[in-house]
């Protein structure tokens, strides 16, 4: 559910990143996780998550890993 935080999985997840592109998410995850040292994670970890997420929220996967290139990120959205 996310505890304080927004949920990570389900309806309340989708809702609020619906229309945001993936970088957005791998952003936020890079600079607030792990809660005991936020900013400690590199981008390609983040990256990881991310696509750990978007599989629990059955987004349908891709041909390659989820890439951590900004640009890339950006073109991908999450959507309904």
């Amino acid at each position: 559910s996310g505890g304080g935080a927004p949920a990570l999985a389900g309806d309340e997840f989708i809702g609020y990143w619906d229309m945001t592109p993936v970088s957005d998410l791998v952003e936020k995850i890079v600079a607030s996780m792990p809660a005991t040292a936020p900013g400690s994670l590199t981008r390609e970890q983040g990256a990881d998550i991310t696509a750990f997420m978007l599989q629990a929220n059955k987004f349908p996967a891709g041909d390659a890993d989820l890439s951590s290139d900004d640009e890339t990120l950006q073109a991908i959205s999450i959507a309904k």
